[in-house]
C-alpha cells in the first residue's frame, strides 16, 4: 500500500471516529455550519465564571507549570550497555549462537536496542525458504552454522526486516537488514510501515539547569501527533553527513515498540535537536533529517503543555526513595 493510500485510509478513520459525535450532524458533514445548543447563562453569573476561567486556564493551559514535576525515582535513566560475557556455546540463547544471515545478497542480523523478543505466528508472512545462519563459537575459535526458515514480516518491507525459524526452537525471531537504505522520509513509511508496524511509547524531555540535566518522561500521546508534526515532510531526503549532530546532545527522545518485529521500547528511537534534526533508529543505524526548529518547538511545546510528565530521579543513598 502507498503512503498516499495509507494516509487516506488514517484520515477515512479519524473521520469515522469524529462522526460519532452527536453535534457532528448530517449538515456539518456536507458542509453547513453547525448548530449547537443553546444555553442560557443569568448575566450575574457571567462576571464569576470569567474570574474562574481567569485563575484556573492558565494553569490548564501548562500541563506542567513551572517545570515543576512528579518524582519517580529510578535505578537508572538510561539503560548502559551491560559488559558482555562471554558465554559457552551451550550458555547461548539460538540467536545468540547464530546472530547473522545472508538472503539474496543482505546480510541480517540480530541486533539493535531492546531487540530479539519472539514473534507471534500472527505476523508471519510468506515462506520465503531455508538460509544459512551463521555464529562464531567464542572458546572453540570456530564459525558454527545452521539451517533456518526464513519468512517475511506482516506489515514490513523484506527489505528492512524477516522473521527466522530454527528446528530447535519453536519460536520466531526478527533479523534485520543491517546496510538498509532510506533516501526519505517517505522511505520509513513504504520499507518499515510505521501506521502498521511501530508504535511510539513515550518520550524523554531533558530539562537543562544550572544543577544538571533533569529528566522528564511523558506517556499516554497519540502516534499521530508524531507523524503529523514530525514526520509529516515526506519527501525530505536523508542526510548523508551526520556532522551537523557531531558533539550535540538530543533535547528528546521518543521511544518505539513493534509487536511484528520483536522490539519492546527502543529508547532511540527518534532523536530530536534544538537546532531542527531529527535522528531515526533502527536496527542500531541512525537516518538524520532537517525537519527544521519550528517542527521541532511545536512537538516539544504540545507535550509540554498538554501531556503530564514525571521527573525521574536515580536512586542514591541521599536519595534513596
Amino acid at each position: 500500500m502507498t503512503f498516499k493510500r495509507k494516509m487516506k485510509k488514517f484520515g477515512n478513520k479519524m473521520i469515522s471516529e469524529h462522526a460519532k459525535n452527536p453535534y457532528y450532524s448530517k449538515e456539518a458533514k456536507a458542509g453547513a455550519r453547525i448548530k449547537w445548543p443553546k444555553i442560557f447563562i443569568p448575566i450575574g453569573s457571567v462576571a464569576v465564571i470569567g474570574l474562574v476561567l481567569a485563575l484556573v486556564l492558565p494553569f490548564s493551559l501548562n500541563a506542567n507549570n513551572k517545570n515543576e514535576y512528579e518524582k519517580i525515582y529510578v535505578n537508572n535513566i538510561f539503560e548502559e550497555d551491560a559488559i558482555a560475557d562471554i558465554k559457552f556455546w551451550d550458555e547461548k540463547t539460538i540467536i545468540e549462537k547464530y546472530p547473522t544471515f545472508i538472503y539474496n545478497g543482505t546480510t541480517y542480523h540480530v541486533g539493535g536496542e531492546n531487540v530479539g523478543l519472539p514473534v507471534e505466528s500472527k505476523y508471519v508472512g510468506d515462506l520465503i525458504g531455508d538460509v544459512i545462519a551463521s555464529g562464531f563459537d567464542n572458546f572453540e575459535g570456530v564459525l558454527k552454522n545452521t539451517n533456518c526458515t526464513v519468512y517475511e514480516i506482516l506489515g514490513v518491507s523484506k527489505e528492512a526486516a524477516l522473521l527466522v525459524r530454527y528446528i530447535e526452537d519453536d519460536h520466531y525471531y526478527a533479523y534485520f537488514n543491517s546496510n538498509l537504505s532510506l533516501s526519505t522520509i517517505e522511505d520509513i513509511y513504504d520499507k518499515i510501515s510505521p501506521f502498521n508496524s511501530l508504535t511510539f511509547t513515550f518520550t524523554y524531555y531533558v530539562l537543562k539547569g544550572e544543577s544538571g540535566d533533569r529528566y522528564i518522561r511523558f506517556d499516554d500521546f497519540e502516534d499521530k501527533y508524531i507523524y503529523n508534526m514530525l514526520l509529516n515532510s515526506i519527501n525530505l531526503a536523508t542526510l548523508t553527513n551526520d556532522d551537523v549532530i557531531k558533539g550535540k546532545k538530543p533535547s528528546m527522545f521518543i521511544s518505539y515498540s513493534s509487536d511484528n518485529m520483536g522490539i519492546k521500547n527502543a529508547l532511540l528511537g527518534l532523536s530530536l535537536y534544538e537546532d531542527g534534526y531529527l535522528v531515526f533508529t533502527f536496527s542500531s543505524r541512525r537516518y538524520i533529517y532537517d525537519v527544521g526548529v519550528a517542527a521541532i518547538n511545536q512537538f516539544k511545546k504540545f507535550v509540554l503543555n498538554n501531556i503530564k510528565g514525571y521527573e525521574l530521579i536515580i536512586k542514591t543513598t541521599d536519595n534513596p526513595a
